[in-house]
């Protein structure tokens, strides 16, 4: 275990760019300066902080600043859409801006909107520990998935469950060819990282085409889904209608999109009157499902689980003056670590088939925080000054490994980033 001092690495991150100033604490509860989330979305400055008292409150949009939304005390905090809007709509955040959102319920009873919409965001979007629910029949739903994605550039999810076991009576008014499925999660021109999950597509009556995927790809995406090597993760397919929904689907011509999963996971095709869903399936003409081969491991980039490495920080929020406890695991021995922190995350394509993962860290305004040779896991203490400027800072920890035998370069894997809130 090895200590090592912050003060001089934030105080760089907080001077790097104006948007990375002090942030203000808005409080939302029964007796609280704000009685709804959306009431403090609208007060907020870029950089703030909200924090929830844990009860059910309707749903809110953030449109274009950045902002975190942490749970205020033990708890959760439940969210219930108006009638033709989504939950939680994240859209148009800039390069630079991010927003994170934690601890979140959303009980998804809605069929004139999805549960969650993030849209056109140059800048990151990051959750942690969300879950939505199936809590009415939704019959004749305008969307395709529950969660829905679409041109963002780093969408981040730590500990995401889209789920239910009830089945959705009715058909999917806005088809793609035949296709009617409620889907758990459909990403449109996006890159989205995933830690921990649990996705099932919805299943659906008799009479209705297709069960609904877990997971549904359009046009040109990217996706990095890992699990904890103590855990599974689950793509389930929705049961019902003539064809079971997939664990996994493409829709759209050219290039399967790059998909890289690490970590153990079990994949579940839905079963369908006609034929079950497939492990992963391809339509390039709009409709038609071809189901592509027996397994799902088609679309997905090389992955060795043996590299795969994960970075953790619990809890989400740490405050000032407290101790930043940074623990980096993987079945790694004899590598060189490089550690870095940047304040908000950006996705990049690593631009080297060679190297497993993605870049989490925003190298614009990261710091390498620490270099050593490891023979296995390892844990860096941070001692966060008691500065109260810190407060609504966003922080990415993520690691670099290198090749085994001590050699700095070439990097041959990208830990699982870490993300965490500096609230009081």
């Amino acid at each position: 275990m090895r200590t090592m001092r912050v003060l001089a690495c934030l105080l760089l991150l907080t001077c790097t760019s104006a948007h990375l100033l002090a942030g203000s604490v808005l409080r939302v509860g029964p007796g609280r300066a704000f009685a709804t989330i959306q009431a403090a979305v609208d007060a907020s400055r870029d950089g703030d902080l909200v924090l929830v008292d844990p009860g059910t409150y309707p749903g809110f949009v953030i449109a274009g600043r950045a902002l975190s939304i942490l749970p205020g005390g033990v708890g959760t905090i439940t969210l219930q859409a108006a009638p033709g809007q989504p939950a939680v709509t994240v859209r148009g955040t800039m390069a630079g801006q991010d927003v994170t959102l934690s601890s979140l319920r959303i009980a998804y009873a809605e069929p004139g909107a999805p549960a969650i919409v993030i849209s056109a965001n140059t800048g990151s979007v990051r959750f942690s520990d969300l879950d939505v629910e199936l809590a009415a029949d939704l019959v004749g739903v305008a969307h395709q998935a529950a969660v829905e994605i679409s041109d963002s550039a780093t969408v981040w999810f730590l500990a995401m469950r889209v789920a239910s076991a009830l089945v959705r009576r009715g058909s999917t008014r806005n088809l793609i060819g035949p296709n009617d499925g409620l889907s758990a999660v459909a990403v449109a021109r996006s890159q989205v990282v995933i830690r921990r999950f649990v996705l099932r597509g919805y299943a659906t009556p008799a009479g209705a085409r297709y069960g609904g995927d877990a997971l549904r790809l359009r046009e040109q995406s990217a996706m990095w889904l890992l699990q904890d090597p103590a855990g599974t993760s689950f793509l389930t397919g929705g049961d019902g209608g003539d064809f079971g929904g997939n664990c996994a689907h493409f829709i759209g011509a050219g290039p399967l999109p790059p998909v890289e999963m690490c970590g153990f996971r079990l994949f579940t095709p839905g079963a369908g009157r006609l034929r079950r869903g497939g492990y992963y399936a391809h339509n390039d003409d709009g409709g038609i499902v071809n189901q592509g081969g027996s397994t799902f491991e088609r679309i997905l980039g090389a992955c060795v689980d043996l590299a795969a490495g994960f970075t953790t920080i619990a809890p989400l929020r740490v405050a000032p003056g407290a101790t930043l406890d940074v623990d980096i695991s993987a079945a790694y021995f004899a590598r060189v670590q490089l550690t870095y922190l940047s304040v908000g995350a950006r996705m990049l394509a690593v631009g080297s088939p060679g190297i497993q993962g993605y870049v989490l860290f925003d190298p614009a305004g990261a710091t390498l925080i620490d270099a050593r040779f490891v023979n296995g896991p390892t844990r860096l203490q941070f001692a966060l000054p008691p500065v109260s400027a810190l407060i609504g800072l966003q922080l990415t920890a993520q690691a670099a490994l290198g090749p085994p035998g001590g050699a700095t370069s070439p990097v041959l894997s990208l830990t699982f980033p870490a993300m965490v809130v500096v609230a009081p």
